[in-house]
């Protein structure tokens, strides 16, 4: 039996660890936290 191997990129989309967890979803620490990050990415300002 032959295996043909095909060279491809996979691609994964990025999930947000911290809010599959349904307590941090419904933390208001966690919201403000995952919006300031959300707005540094936007801008460039990740640093």
């Amino acid at each position: 039996m032959k295996n043909d191997f095909i060279k491809e990129e996979i691609f994964v989309d990025k999930i947000d660890y911290y809010f599959t967890n349904v307590i941090a979803r419904s933390s208001k620490t966690m919201a403000e936290c995952r919006n300031l990050k959300i707005v540094s990415l936007k801008t460039g300002t990740d640093g």
